[in-house]
C-alpha cells in the first residue's frame, strides 16, 4: 500500500497522506480511499502508536517483524509508549478511545517552520515529523524554534506541513515546560538507542521509593504515597500536574494519585497507563537517580 519512502523523522501517516497524493486519489471521498485500500477508516491521531489503526497502516509496508519494530521507533512516537508496556519486543494495543483519558496535553498536530523549508530544499515535499509530536514537544529540536499548530489540526485531514504555513500560530510555551523540551527530546533518543531502558529506569524508580515489592503492593502502603505524591506535586509545582493531568485541576475535588496508579499494581491501576505518567515520575526524580543523569 504505502509505496513512498519515509523520510528521516517522518510520521508513518505523513508517508500515507503523502501516498494518497502522489497516487492521484484526493479526488476520492475519504472513507471511500480507506475501504479500496483495505484500511479501517479512522481519524488520524498525533500521539497514539499502539493504537489497531496506525499499527494497521504500519503493516500495509512491506516489513519484517524487525523492521515493524525499527518503524514505530523511527516513524511514530512509540519509544515513550515502551515505558508503559511490561517488555520491550512484545505486542500491545490500546483502544484508541483510551489511551489519552485523563490526559491535558496539547495533542494538535505541529510543525516547525524552518523544518518545512529545509525538507522542501532537500526532499521536495514537507512532511510531518514523529519527533515534533512527542508527549509535551512544543520548541524543535534542530532549529530550536516553538512549534506552530492549529486547532483544525486536532486530527489530521490529508495535509502536509506547508499547507498550514498561512494560518498555522506558535504554540504557547509555560515556564516550568522549556526543562521539559529538553528531557523528553532526550528521552526518546535514549529509549532509540536503547529499548531496554525503559526497564531498568523503572526498576530504580521501584528501588528508590521502596516499593519492589511483589504486586499488587498492600493497601497499608497508600498513606505513604499520598505522602510521596504531596511531595511530587510540591516540587513539581501545581502548575504542572493540572496542565497535564485533568484530576489535579483545583476544581477537582478527587484527585489522581499518580505514583500510586503507577506503581502499585493494583486492579484499577494495572492498565497500561499512558507514558506521561512514568515520564512525570521520572522527570521529578531525574536529578536523583544513576539512569537518568544523562537527562539532566
Amino acid at each position: 500500500m504505502i509505496r513512498v519512502d519515509l523520510l528521516p523523522d517522518e510520521h508513518v501517516y505523513s508517508a500515507f497522506v503523502r501516498e494518497r497524493m502522489l497516487c492521484g486519489q484526493m479526488h476520492i471521498n475519504t472513507r471511500r480511499f480507506f475501504e479500496i485500500n483495505a484500511i479501517a477508516y479512522h481519524q488520524m491521531h498525533s500521539q497514539l502508536p499502539l493504537n489497531t489503526d496506525l499499527i494497521g497502516i504500519i503493516r500495509k509496508i512491506d516489513l519484517s517483524p524487525e523492521q515493524i519494530l525499527h518503524t514505530q521507533l523511527e516513524h511514530t512516537p512509540a519509544s515513550l509508549w515502551l515505558l508503559s508496556t511490561p517488555l520491550y519486543g512484545a505486542q500491545y494495543t490500546m483502544p484508541n478511545n483510551m489511551a489519552h483519558a485523563g490526559i491535558n496535553l496539547d495533542k494538535r498536530w505541529r510543525f516547525c517552520p524552518q523544518c518545512v523549508v529545509a525538507d522542501k530544499a532537500r526532499y521536495g515535499v514537507s512532511y510531518w515529523h514523529r519527533s515534533h509530536q512527542l508527549c509535551g514537544a512544543k520548541i524543535c529540536p534542530i532549529h530550536d524554534q516553538i512549534l506552530h499548530s492549529h486547532d483544525e489540526l486536532k486530527v489530521l485531514d490529508f495535509t502536509l506541513p506547508h499547507h498550514w504555513l498561512d494560518s498555522a500560530v506558535s504554540m504557547t510555551l509555560q515556564p516550568w515546560e522549556v526543562a521539559w523540551q529538553p528531557f523528553i527530546y532526550q528521552v526518546d533518543q535514549t529509549i532509540k538507542a536503547d529499548p531496554l531502558w525503559p526497564n531498568r529506569v523503572k526498576a530504580q524508580i521501584r528501588r528508590y521509593l521502596n516499593c519492589e515489592s511483589e504486586l499488587p503492593l498492600q493497601q497499608k502502603e497508600r498513606k505513604r504515597f499520598d505522602q510521596l505524591a504531596r511531595q511530587m506535586t510540591a516540587d513539581l509545582g501545581q502548575e504542572y500536574m493540572a496542565e497535564l493531568f485533568s484530576s489535579s485541576r483545583p476544581d477537582r475535588s478527587l484527585k489522581t494519585n499518580i505514583l500510586w496508579a503507577t506503581l502499585s499494581g493494583q486492579v484499577g491501576s494495572a492498565k497500561i497507563r499512558h507514558p506521561l505518567f512514568w515520564l512525570t515520575i521520572i522527570f521529578w526524580l531525574r536529578n536523583e537517580l544513576s539512569e537518568c543523569q544523562h537527562l539532566i
